[in-house]
């Protein structure tokens, strides 16, 4: 069971699949928001099985999702994992050699400078992976609905077990956008929250030009 606990509140249950909270309360609205978005200053706690977890490592708000850079950052940690599970045992024997390659030219190197180096024996093949440089593609579309479909077929794809969160879906998606979406992640089984708070919208904001994504003001 995951649960989100804020001091003088009741525990918040999530299930798998989309979660919504609406609060009326502004201050335990921005409470929660800068509690999942990491701040370290908030008190409470995310936890899996009543054992809470490190919010930047297990939480990811949506409205950081501003461009390419910032799919791969936060998409990168799994990549490797993925490879590793599809990777056949032939290509693993052929990527443990050409390994063993690469540390006895290091190695030559170091001997040959005399530096008080040397090289671990541990076989990490995600390791490898990162000599590729592997990025995560970009959406294809730039719309908001585009979006965040990207992002939940890609984490269900990757298996990313990490809380999705992202702060009233409402103010950026038409309604038949949102069913569309939220039953794409109950059919996926995402770990997926909304935040809402009813009655706020900066006056200032043109909302024809933009969408509200956890007070990031990104244009689409």
């Amino acid at each position: 069971m995951r649960l989100i606990t804020i001091p003088g509140c009741e525990a918040l249950p999530l299930v798998n699949g989309f979660n919504r909270l609406v609060i009326e309360n502004i201050d335990l609205y921005w409470q929660l928001q800068q509690l999942l978005q990491g701040d370290e200053t908030v008190e409470g706690y995310y936890s899996i099985a009543n054992k809470p977890q490190k919010i930047k490592n297990t939480v990811v708000m949506l409205g950081d999702l501003v461009n390419p850079h910032d799919y791969g950052k936060i998409f990168a940690p799994k990549i490797g994992q993925v490879l590793q599970h599809y990777c056949s045992d032939a290509s693993q024997q052929e990527l443990f050699r050409l390994n063993e390659q690469i540390k006895d030219i290091v190695i030559e190197q170091i001997d040959e400078s005399n530096l008080p180096f040397e090289i671990s024996d541990e076989w990490t093949i995600v390791e490898l992976f990162k000599y590729c440089k592997l990025v995560i593609l970009p959406p294809t579309t730039g719309s908001a609905n585009g979006i965040m479909r990207y992002v939940i077929e890609t984490a269900s794809q990757l298996g990313d077990n990490r809380l999705f969160v992202v702060c009233d879906i409402g103010r950026y998606l038409s309604e038949s956008d949102q069913l569309d979406l939220i039953t794409a992640i109950n059919e996926l089984k995402l770990n997926f929250l909304e935040l809402r708070q009813t009655g706020v919208r900066p006056a200032y904001l043109d909302t024809a030009a933009f969408h509200v994504i956890d007070e990031d003001y990104v244009m689409f």
